[in-house]
């Protein structure tokens, strides 16, 4: 699995990649909302029953939330 900031470096460095990671992109949404899933499914429930969800920021902000505040030594 990718991580966020790597998933935006390859992105960065393909065209074809960028496409399939654009937050206005149908299948970026979807490889998002899979992404959300796997990472958060005691959230997607929530998630999902709200109307138009763009899984890119969703994400991007609850990964910020629950990962990056996570110390190194745990």
């Amino acid at each position: 699995h990718l991580t966020p900031e790597q998933i935006s470096s390859a992105a960065r460095t393909s065209k074809q990649f960028h496409r399939m990671t654009d937050q206005h992109n149908l299948a970026a949404q979807s490889l998002w909302e899979t992404k959300f899933k796997l990472h958060f499914p005691h959230l997607y429930p929530a998630e999902n029953a709200k109307p138009k969800v763009n899984w890119i920021e969703r994400f991007k902000a609850v990964y910020k939330d629950e990962y990056l505040q996570l110390s190194p030594d745990r």
